[in-house]
This record gives C-alpha cells, structure tokens and sequence, in this order.
C-alpha cells in the first residue's frame, strides 16, 4: 500500500483520491532522485531502470538497488552547465522472495522529500510516468494511492513584516535597526524591504513576523523558510549577511522554544538577487502552531561611495501539507 506521496514545487499533482494522478517531476541543478528499500533483500535487489529527457536528449539508467543504503537514480550537478532533467518512467518490480518496501526521495539542497513510501508484494511493480505514480501486481492491476501529500509554498510578504519591536509595521523609510518597506514604481518595482544605505558603516537592520502553519501541515515534516535577497545598487566592500532566527510557541506563552533555524548566516552580497534556503527543525511541530520568524541583515561596508542597501525582496515557508 502507498503510504505517503510527497514533492517539492516542481512535482504539480492534479487528482482526487481514487483517480490517476497526473504529474511530473523535474530533476534541477543541486538535485537528485533516490530510491531505498528498507533493509536487505532476501535474496535479489531490484533493479530501477529510469528514462528522462535533459538537454534536448533522451537519456535512461538502470541502477540496483542496495538495501537501506539509497542509490541515486537522476542527479543533476550543481554549476555543470546542465539542465534540469524531466524524468519521464521509473520502473521498479519486486523480484526478490519477499515482500519490500520501498522510499522514492527528490533531493533538494541536500534536504529530503518523500515521493513515496510503498510496499511491494513479490511480482509488483512500481510505475511512475506522466499519468501518475502507481503499484500493478503480478496481473497488472493498479492499486489505489489513498493519501496524497505535497511539498507547497506559503508567502511572507513583505507587508506581514514589522520592525524590531514586533509590534509596529514596518514603514517606507528604513532606519538603522529596521527594513523599510519599499514599493517603487508600479510596473517596475515590486514592494519589497531595503535597509538603510549602510556605506561607510555597520548596519544590522532586522524584520519579525508571526506565520501559522497550515491546517493541513503534516505534522514533523521538514521545513525551508526561502529568502530572495541581494544588494540594490552598490556591493558592499566587505559584506552582507543574512540571518534567521525561528522560533515556535512549543513552550510557554512566555518563552516558546530554542532557536529552530540550523542554518548559519549566508552571504546576500550581489546585484543578482538570488534564493537562500534555511532548514527549521521540525521536530514536534503540529498544524495550526505558530513561529516567530526573525530576519537579520547585517551591511558591513568602508567604502564612502554610492548607495549600499540591501534587499530582501521575497520569503517563503515550504512545507508539506495532505491534499
């Protein structure tokens, strides 16, 4: 029975429970697709053969699977010229004696998402392709997938965002403990948060938010806050980073938990604004919980020539929530 059914943006899933479930799965830069069984075979590890279509070629593997250990199916380099891969079938049939379970993972930024998690009878197979991701057994009948998952977005947008105090919404002008929240011209720019210029000076310009995550969160599954930053007209000559700081109302009113976030400060400082992805630990956390989210950017700077402001222009939390 499939038990879980779980993907990052790039997976669209279009179905109810019962039906096909239409997909596709993109393989981009800095990612991979893995497979496991859930301990040793009792006499044959399966084999997994995959075809997908990446730089206008078709290409197709075949990789054996070894026990618990996952072996990679589709990996795509990160910065080697090479495009994300569109898988297009996977196969996988239960040769071995025994029963076998297997968990199909896409590999984000070294962070794991479940497709699946299934068990195979002797003689089943597991099938993906552009219909859907189903089980036959040995007489090619399809089972029926009865939970549907997916990886979603949720926006923070930059009007949710309030100074350091928490309480009082950011304004258009940016000090130098608080964003400014910009909108620029319509049809140009898009609202977003700058700190003050910082040239010539150390600024630690911080944003706070309150998110509740969805209803339909499932419960301890991992969690990315995405942030899209960069620099808005001049780099700064030493540096910018950006921090984040996560916490959830797990413990008192009063004090909530330890600081969830385990990723260190990343450095914004490019005119090409780009994403930085920042793993919470999820450990306990339950539909309807709220975090506190702190945004730190911190603009180091000894130049005294043109502006040097930092942009934050966009934040995500990436979950997994039932369907």
């Amino acid at each position: 029975m499939i038990r879980k059914f779980a993907l990052p943006l790039l997976l669209a899933v279009a179905a109810i429970v019962g039906e096909a479930k239409a997909l596709t799965l993109t393989v981009a830069p800095n990612e991979s697709l893995t497979v496991a069984m859930s301990g040793a075979a009792a006499t044959t590890n399966p084999t997994a053969y995959v075809q997908y279509d990446q730089n206008s070629a078709s290409k197709s593997t075949h990789v054996q699977l070894n026990g618990a250990t996952a072996v990679t199916l589709v990996t795509v380099p990160d910065g080697a010229n090479l495009n994300a891969a569109k898988v297009n079938s996977l196969l996988i049939n239960n040769n071995d004696t025994g029963a076998i379970t297997l968990s199909l993972k896409h590999v984000v930024n070294s962070t794991n998402y479940t497709i699946t998690s299934v068990s195979l009878a002797v003689g089943d197979t597991l099938q993906m392709d552009t219909s859907g991701l189903k089980v036959l057994d040995t007489n090619g009948q399809e089972r029926i997938v009865n939970t549907v998952t997916a990886v979603q977005p949720f926006a923070v947008t930059a009007t949710e965002w309030r100074r350091t105090d928490g309480v009082t919404l950011n304004t258009a002008t940016a000090s130098s403990t608080n964003h400014g929240l910009v909108y620029g011209t319509d049809g140009t720019n898009f609202p977003h948060l700058e700190t003050i210029d910082s040239k010539a000076a150390t600024t630690a310009v911080v944003s706070r938010c309150m998110f509740k995550l969805p209803s339909n969160y499932v419960a301890g599954s991992a969690i990315t806050i995405r942030v899209r930053c960069g620099m808005k007209t001049t780099v700064a000559d030493t540096s910018c980073l950006v921090a984040l700081n996560v916490y959830s109302n797990a413990g008192t009113a009063q004090n909530g938990s330890a600081d969830l976030n385990t990723t260190s400060a990343t450095s914004c400082n490019s005119l090409t604004n780009a994403d930085k992805d920042y793993v919470i630990t999820p450990t306990g956390l339950v539909a309807g919980q709220d975090l506190h989210i702190k945004i730190t950017q911190t603009v180091t700077d000894a130049a005294t020539g043109t502006a040097v402001i930092g942009v934050i222009n966009h934040v995500e939390l990436r979950t997994t929530v039932s369907l």
